[in-house]
């Protein structure tokens, strides 16, 4: 059997609580027994939000342990519990593929294949939407209490609230954060200024020091979301200024090159993996590009590439013909994954108790005596109480995304902003599985099916090469793929 752990987490919230963690765990557990997988760990993080990795100790320590191939699979109750930032989900669920480990969801259904892709996608997005409309109305809120001169937010060391919430200092501490610039005005290093407030029996923990010498809000500059609270400054604005001098000589900027089709390109020639390279011209310019390591094709500037790549999914597959066809797949996906056999049975048995129960409701009515039916009464209705428990609970567990969401949610990737880096990349990671490159065009693979039941190959430079003789048009359509010839223009 293949070895596999549990991830369950669950957020701040009235009804979030440890019997959260049990459920999905319990939830887990079944899968794992139906899939023939050996549960051999739980991580579970408590009172923890999913919208990025940090205080997920549990999470981190499991993608730890997945790259030491202490498991082969993990289990998760659904996509949200997993994480609710697209980012971060596409990461380390990239962490974990590099691995060997696969990510299996409890309570539901992602199938595999590029159709699979595409719904893993959109509940990634349902995810990300669910926290992002959360935070709005958490936001609502923090917005009256700013207006208010409340300061929502958690307060630098040095200051305190008082009764009404308000930010105010706490003189004890504040006398340390004015020794601590005052020292690194004079000169001091950080590491001689934590040993001198050592000296005097005052110890802060690593990276604090560096966190007061770089926080604004010493100042009395308290602001959230465009909004200003009044607040008494600790420092003047000109020791804020001196000390931010000292920093300015030290400090270090890196640009990271960013390649948006990184790990989709192949070399139609040669078959290697085409790479991110780049470039700076005499005016100190950096120019990046898509170049193979072989030089078998020329160079493609990377902007340009990848905007003529976004221009032509949108213009030859996000059309409303395709949106149709892949929401019609969708729907077929989870309409099939629904448990109907269940389903129909405990509907059944259902109408069968309450035609017996309408049936004794008559007799009583015609003379027969209660008492005699009493307990067959309680009967009927006990067992009709107790399946339709369990009817919602088996529907409830395989929700229906209603077509009407799934075809907005499609139309979003036409009419967005590609300009947009994430934008883009979620255009790349949701449609493109792949794109082999010659010296005058690309053939781009995208994960969308068709009825043509032809053959799968492993490998997309071949299933292209075979393809290509057999193309009459610009689209070609081919299980499990819908390829694209696009003629080079950069």
């Amino acid at each position: 059997m293949t070895n596999a752990v549990i991830y369950a987490r669950y957020s701040a919230g009235p009804r979030q609580t440890d019997q959260s963690i049990e459920g999905q765990i319990a939830d887990c557990r079944k899968y794992a027994e139906a899939h023939d997988l050996n549960v051999v760990d739980v991580y579970a993080d408590r009172h923890i939000s999913g919208k990025s990795t940090e205080g997920r100790d549990e999470f981190l320590r499991m993608i730890k342990d997945a790259k030491k191939g202490m498991f082969q699979a993990v289990i998760v109750w659904k996509v949200d519990r997993f994480g609710r930032d697209k980012t971060d989900i596409a990461i380390y669920k990239r962490e974990l593929r590099r691995s060997g480990v696969t990510l299996h969801y409890a309570a539901e259904s992602v199938p595999e294949g590029p159709e699979g892709i595409i719904l893993e996608s959109l509940l990634e997005g349902l995810a990300e939407y669910y926290s992002a409309d959360l935070r709005q109305k958490v936001n609502r809120g923090m917005t009256e209490s700013l207006k208010k001169g409340q300061y929502p937010g958690r307060l630098p060391y040095g200051y305190t609230k008082d009764k009404d919430k308000k930010p105010i200092i706490d003189e004890e501490k504040a006398a340390v954060v004015r020794e601590v610039f005052a020292l690194h005005i004079d000169g001091k290093s950080i590491a001689e200024i934590e040993r001198i407030l050592a000296n005097k029996g005052i110890y802060q923990k690593n990276g604090s020091i560096y966190r007061i010498l770089t926080n604004e809000h010493y100042t009395g500059k308290f602001e959230m979301m465009g909004i200003d609270v009044d607040a008494e400054p600790i420092i003047s604005a000109e020791t804020w200024a001196k000390s931010q001098e000292v920093f300015g000589t030290k400090k270090r900027s890196s640009a990271k090159m960013e390649y948006l089709l990184s790990g989709k390109c192949t070399c139609g020639v040669c078959g290697g993996r085409i790479q991110g390279s780049y470039g700076t011209s005499k005016t100190g310019d950096k120019h990046t590009y898509y170049i193979c390591p072989n030089k078998c094709i020329k160079p493609l500037s990377a902007p340009k590439y990848e905007k003529m790549v976004l221009a032509e999914t949108r213009e030859n597959i996000l059309t409303d013909e395709m949106i149709e066809q892949i929401v019609d797949r969708i729907m077929e996906i989870q309409n099939d994954d629904l448990p109907h056999a269940e389903i129909k049975r405990i509907s059944a048995q259902i109408s069968d108790y309450q035609k017996r129960l309408d049936n004794l409701y008559s007799a009583i009515e015609n003379g027969l005596n209660f008492e005699n039916v009493k307990d067959r009464l309680d009967d009927y209705t006990e067992k009709i109480s107790t399946l339709s428990i369990e009817l919602e609970k088996l529907k409830a567990k395989k929700p229906i995304i209603p077509r009407d969401i799934l075809q907005k949610w499609l139309e979003v990737f036409r009419d967005g902003d590609i300009e947009s880096d994430a934008f883009a990349k979620r255009i790349i990671n949701t449609f493109i599985s792949g794109i082999v490159i010659y010296d005058d065009h690309s053939v781009i693979a995208y994960n969308i099916t068709d009825e043509t039941k032809e053959a799968e190959s492993s490998s997309l430079l071949h299933l292209v090469n075979q393809t290509q003789v057999n193309s009459n048009s610009r689209l070609t359509l081919i299980l499990p793929y819908a390829l694209l010839w696009m003629k080079h223009k950069v």
